[in-house]
């Protein structure tokens, strides 16, 4: 036990945050609960046949054709029903959420160690720390949807796999890379994410050299046969859906009437200072509160991301990025320059409204059929791409500015780093890591309602009309 401790601390470090991360967020008696989400733990049997059948989603209206990929979520059902055993149901969700976020921290603890060599657990881990409380994650767990969580969980431990198997071509890492898939595939519940996952794997395949003798152009056949032979069951169908249905949904009300707003509130946040530190439209998001008011959603950070000691921090962390990306461009070591594109395909994205650099993204939605619609959303998209090569160019220049000093300087110069981090997440530590709105008691008629629903004929429909707005979750 003790040999085992001694070698995996910083595994027991970060599961040792995450707790105390969710002993300060977990409020009693109340559920996870709001905006986007999916709960198939108010009843498992009857989500399972939803995501069985969810090509044609019989249950939507008088019948639908999937717009999105709802069988993907068989995954989450799995690990939803396992936690339905052992915890009341209140606290699955939360759960879920600080497993996931856990699992991300340590995939990218794994991923960083062999970066930065096998034996830095130190710097790995302070990598990992910031991958899971730097500002740009924060949002994404601030009002949390499944999907992008598990996005977050498992990008990492699919690129550190993927690594690991083209530069010693075992056949052990070919089959965990199907693990790891397998494992994430509840990502592609919204298909653009998958895309988005694949293009971060097309440049690791791209960019990392492979094992002496292995022919490149096989080991891409074999991969993306397990990508096909993994992602099949709901890439088949949406491929269908997309063909007859992309005219529908284009055209669509809310799309009609709201894409190009949601590009402008992107587009907002899409200059240097806020791409650079990981700021998003959701800062400037009002919602409306319990009481009858709307205020910012994300009122409790908005005046602490710029007090002077955090917004220094904010610009110091981005230093060292800098510093890294040098450093990858003098080095052209070909494991960071993988990263280094992680970090640069982010910031091509977010930046639309950075000069020289926006001519990309508007390019893009110029001249790419859909793109403007299916990438609308930018920040929700490439966000934690970004926040992963963030995250390791990071590690990257903290490592060979400290690596010039002796080892008092070293210890010190982590110890800055790491307290720091927590200074510039303080808030998520107050009770702040989600949304106040989302932590919900619900109403003992709403699970009698349920229950009621469930004895009427499947063929009847329940239909609210006028119907109060487009969007599905503007109003909770």
């Amino acid at each position: 036990m003790k040999k085992l401790t001694k070698r995996f601390w910083p595994i027991l470090i970060l599961v040792a945050v995450e707790l105390v991360l969710l002993i300060a967020n977990v409020k009693d008696e109340t559920y996870l609960i709001g905006w986007d989400n999916t709960v198939p733990e108010f009843n498992l049997k009857l989500n399972l046949v939803r995501i069985l059948n969810a090509v044609w989603q019989e249950y939507r209206g008088v019948g639908i054709l999937d717009g999105m990929a709802h069988g993907a979520n068989i995954m989450h059902w799995v690990y939803i029903a396992l936690l339905s055993l052992v915890l009341p149901q209140n606290l699955v969700r939360y759960v879920f959420m600080g497993l996931a976020h856990v699992v991300g921290g340590i995939g990218m603890l794994f991923l960083l160690r062999y970066l930065t060599g096998q034996k830095n657990w130190v710097g790995a881990m302070v990598g990992a720390i910031f991958y899971m409380f730097n500002f740009g994650v924060v949002q994404v767990f601030y009002a949390p949807l499944e999907l992008f969580v598990i996005h977050f969980a498992m990008l990492p431990w699919a690129i550190w796999v993927l690594m690991r198997y083209m530069e010693e071509g075992k056949g052990k890492w070919l089959k965990w890379f199907g693990v790891v898939n397998l494992l994430g595939v509840s990502q592609a519940h919204v298909p653009s994410i998958a895309i988005v996952y694949g293009l971060v794997l097309l440049l690791v395949f791209l960019v990392v050299p492979i094992k002496q003798g292995l022919s490149r152009l096989r080991m891409g056949v074999v991969l993306l046969g397990i990508l096909v032979v993994v992602n099949a069951f709901w890439g088949l169908p949406y491929i269908y859906s997309t063909v007859k249905n992309a005219g529908v949904i284009a055209h669509s009300k809310i799309n009609e009437m709201t894409t190009q707003e949601v590009f402008l509130r992107n587009n907002a946040f899409g200059d240097f200072k806020n791409v650079a530190l990981m700021r998003s439209f959701n800062l400037d998001y009002m919602d409306y509160r319990t009481g009858g008011e709307s205020d910012y959603m994300l009122a409790p950070w908005r005046e602490f991301i710029d007090q002077l000691v955090v917004l220094s921090l904010s610009w110091v962390f981005f230093g060292f990025v800098v510093v890294g990306l040098v450093r990858v461009l003098w080095f052209r070591e070909r494991r960071w320059i993988a990263v280094a594109c992680m970090w640069l395909m982010g910031f091509l994205f977010l930046g639309s409204d950075i000069p020289v650099v926006g001519i990309f993204s508007w390019f893009l939605r110029t001249y790419i059929p859909l793109f403007e619609q299916v990438f609308r959303f930018t920040f929700t998209k490439f966000g934690v791409v970004y926040a992963l090569g963030y995250s390791g160019l990071l590690v990257y220049g903290l490592s060979w500015l400290v690596e010039r000093f002796g080892s008092i300087v070293r210890g010190a110069a982590v110890g800055f780093v790491l307290v720091g981090i927590v200074a510039y997440s303080w808030p998520a530590f107050q009770g702040n890591w989600f949304y106040s709105e989302l932590k919900q008691e619900i109403p003992i008629g709403y699970f009698q309602l349920m229950s009621f629903f469930s004895d009427q004929d499947y063929s009847e429909r329940v239909a609210v009309l006028p119907s109060p707005a487009y969007w599905g979750w503007t109003t909770n």
